[in-house]
């Protein structure tokens, strides 16, 4: 994906398209403006207040308990982001806005615009991080509990959008027990449980993850088939005798020594004939094309981790050497991520 300008207007595209429009300065302005009113406006509660209705200013203002002037000014902001249509004074939710930021939407991510709102602090000082490298780690930092829900209540959005499809993808005839490291809300292990008849999972991370994913799996009604384990992946036992061990969505806030460690825990934590499935941003190597997902992706998650998003043949390779055979490797559609699976 690469971030592109579009004219609204005939001088605007004549413009764009004889290079006279200074498209940094564009989405310096813009870019941040469109990203903080999304937040405010779904943190104050401006699309649920709209809901499927048509209200005035002063009716969205009272709902959300917030000044008139100010709401008339957040308003139309998201009308000019086309979140909002506006006639005859009054706003309703546009389209974009019912299918993904309302709860009864066709695709709710209303979660996952408050965690990108909790990310917006987390990057606020990258020009010092970027000069110092000194980083203070995404999960070794103290957090509210309403980080934590926002966290894995995207996280779980981002699975309910894609579990489908990476389970089909997951070769696993026989497997009865399934570790999910990092897995936090649970929602990887549940729809693989759905997939194979008698499998039971143990959902392995920090604390806070996991109280957030009993929540979710008693909401989903997987709490039956879907266990917690508290503890740290890199530093506390995984267990064994397990068949099948997910590690999704882990490696790119992990070093590469770390990486490598998990690999071989995994391999100790499996069953002879078990299987490591590895999931995660999809990375070219060091010479391959960059879009604006994969480069951001390198950028974000030093900043919040120190790390970043390996490449999948580097990961192959740490797999090959801890003893892994039959590497098999496939793309998403939902999402640009890959699986990675390997048998003991």
């Amino acid at each position: 994906m690469h971030l592109s300008l579009g004219g609204d207007t005939f001088l605007e595209r004549i413009g764009l398209a004889f290079g006279l429009v200074p498209a940094p300065l564009v989405f310096t302005t813009f870019g941040v403006g469109y990203g903080r009113s999304i937040v405010a406006a779904t943190r104050i509660g401006v699309f649920r207040a709209l809901g499927h209705d048509e209200l005035s200013v002063e009716q969205i203002a009272e709902a959300t308990s917030c000044s008139p002037a100010g709401m008339r000014a957040l308003c139309a902001a998201l009308v000019g982001f086309g979140l909002l249509d506006r006639r005859g004074g009054r706003y309703r939710n546009a389209p974009d806005a019912r299918k993904y930021l309302l709860p009864d939407g066709k695709m709710p991510l209303e979660d996952v615009v408050l965690f990108l709102g909790e990310c917006h602090s987390l990057v606020w000082n990258l020009e010092d991080d970027v000069r110092s490298g000194d980083i203070v780690r995404l999960h070794d930092r103290e957090h509210p509990e309403s980080f934590w829900r926002a966290y894995m209540g995207a996280l779980s959005s981002f699975a309910k959008l894609a579990g489908p499809e990476i389970v089909r993808k997951i070769k696993a005839p026989g497997a009865k027990r399934l570790l999910d490291v990092g897995g936090g809300h649970g929602r990887y292990a549940a729809a693989m449980c759905r997939k194979v008849d008698g499998l039971v999972a143990d959902v392995f991370d920090l604390p806070p993850a996991c109280a957030q994913g009993r929540r979710i799996q008693e909401e989903d009604g997987m709490a039956d088939r879907v266990s917690f384990v508290e503890g740290d992946f890199r530093t506390d036992p995984w267990g064994t005798g397990y068949d099948l061990i997910f590690v999704f969505n882990v490696t790119h806030n992990a070093t590469a020594d770390e990486v490598q460690a998990l690999i071989h825990k995994a391999k100790a934590a499996l069953n002879v004939g078990g299987s490591l499935v590895i999931m995660d941003a999809v990375h070219a190597g060091e010479d391959g094309p960059l879009d604006a997902n994969a480069g951001w992706n390198e950028l974000f998650f030093f900043v919040i981790s120190g790390a970043q998003a390996w490449p999948e043949d580097r990961i192959q390779g740490w797999m090959a050497d801890a003893g892994f055979e039959r590497l098999k490797r496939k793309g998403l559609l939902a999402v640009p991520q890959f699986v990675l699976q390997g048998w003991t």
